[in-house]
């Protein structure tokens, strides 16, 4: 049983949805948790007010270049540790194959830079944190839809979530010798 009590875990999406039900089990656990957000800010303040726990508030727009690391990089300059790191945040927008070509495109790149990039961005400082402290933990949300594909409407979310899903297998497959344990 991994023991979290006075452990810090970063939560992305933690405003609302699943991101804030895995950081009140988190609270709940006597974790420290630094919630992230982006648009549901007033949740994430309630709940941290809220919390037995030391929890911090951070908003930033994963959808924009370097977002993920500038996260990370606030958290530790705040004096945080991080021991864990919940890579939750993600966006679902309709998109249709008569969309315009400009249309599609900038879909498909928000997508993958909020469900992909900035979760690499985020895991790649992590893992560097994580080496000089002996070990971390790593989850990343995926979907169903990273097995078995989604409608045309959502093709660009199943990519992202597949993409992720082997993003995390490689993690595993590479760091665990470091005490790196990636789900």
């Amino acid at each position: 049983m991994i023991k979290i009590a006075e452990k810090t875990f970063l939560v992305t999406g933690a405003g609302t949805g699943i991101g804030y039900s895995i950081a009140q089990c988190l609270i709940a656990s006597e974790a420290r948790v630094v919630l992230h957000c982006n648009s549901h800010v007033e949740q994430a303040q309630k709940l941290a007010s809220e919390a037995k726990t030391d929890c911090v508030v951070i908003q930033k727009d994963l959808s924009q270049p370097q977002a993920g690391q500038e996260l990370v990089e606030e958290i530790l300059n705040l004096g945080y540790s991080l021991d864990g790191v919940v890579n939750n945040a993600a966006i679902m927008t309709e998109l249709s194959l008569d969309d315009n070509p400009s249309v599609w495109e900038e879909k498909w790149l928000k997508t993958l830079e909020v469900n992909l990039i900035a979760v690499s961005s985020i895991t790649r400082r992590a893992i560097e944190h994580f080496k000089s402290k002996g070990g971390g933990i790593i989850v990343n949300i995926s979907s169903r839809a990273a097995h078995r594909g989604d409608t045309p409407e959502y093709m660009h979310y199943a990519a992202s979530k597949a993409a992720l899903s082997k993003l995390t297998k490689s993690i595993a497959r590479n760091f665990a010798a470091d005490g790196i344990l990636a789900y």
